[in-house]
């Protein structure tokens, strides 16, 4: 499993989305410099649960 996927599944899990989680998923894009399939999927994902309420957005 990819670290983005791995990110992702952890804020989907404790059903938060910490900045760390969030920094270190733009770290890990930023190091791929691409953005696979499975990876889009799971980002998409996480937003689609953002948008409806099932992850908490925690600012610090």
């Amino acid at each position: 499993m990819s670290r983005i996927r791995t990110l992702v599944s952890q804020a989907i899990l404790s059903q938060r989305l910490t900045p760390q989680i969030d920094q270190d998923i733009q770290r890990a894009l930023q190091e791929q410099q691409y953005i696979s399939d499975d990876d889009y999927g799971a980002i998409a994902l996480l937003m689609r649960a953002l948008d409806n309420g099932r992850i908490l957005l925690e600012t610090r």
